[in-house]
Parts: structure tokens; sequence; C-alpha cells
């Protein structure tokens, strides 16, 4: 083989390439906001899940200020309880200080009725 055959190899190879990255580079570019990146307007996080049977949870989602048990199976999403805290136990989530232990979190929410 001579240096010009590799060379007729490795030329198509590197133009695909460089096509292919400016094509990759042009859809993020230009991709509409919010697709794929975390929407920072509205805050929510899995406070903690707790697995029933397979497929099948309950999960205390904080959204904004507000607290929703969940129950959750491989068909359904199902709101079963909005949870109502103060706002000392709010702010202790937030911070990540309590233990995102979901039993303890579930009874003190209870308690707070």
């Amino acid at each position: 083989m001579e240096s010009t055959d590799i060379f007729r190899l490795i030329l198509p190879l590197l133009i695909i390439s460089i096509m292919l990255f400016g094509v990759l580079w042009l859809v993020r570019r230009y991709s509409a906001p919010g697709k794929g990146r975390q929407n920072s307007k509205i805050s929510i996080s899995v406070v903690s899940t707790f697995q029933l049977m397979p497929k099948k949870f309950l999960s205390l989602v904080k959204v904004e200020d507000k607290i929703f048990l969940l129950g959750i199976s491989e068909h359904s999403i199902n709101l079963i309880k909005e949870l109502d805290i103060d706002q000392e136990n709010l702010e202790s989530i937030s911070e990540g200080r309590e233990n995102n232990n979901f039993v303890d979190f579930f009874k003190s929410a209870l308690k707070n009725r």
C-alpha cells in the first residue's frame, strides 16, 4: 500500500467525522430551550421513595413548597395525598439536613396534620 492509498481511505473518514460533529453542534445550539435541560422555573425533587412490591412504590415529591404522596406503579402514577407540613420541616427538607427516611418523614407529616 502506498501513502496515497492510505490518504484516500482516511480523507473521507475525516470529512464525514467533521460533518457529524458540525451537525451535532448545530443541533445543540439551535434546539428548543428546556429540552434535555433542567427547567429552573419550577423546583421539583423526590424527597423519598419506598418500595412496596416489585415495580410499585410510594414516593414523597416536593414541588415548590408542597409535598405530595404519590403511588407509582408500572402503568400509572396516582396522587394519594397532599401533605401539609410546617415551614421548619420544609426548610430542613430543602437543605437536606433531614435524613431521607420515608417512614420517619411520613410519620412526622401525619403528626403535623
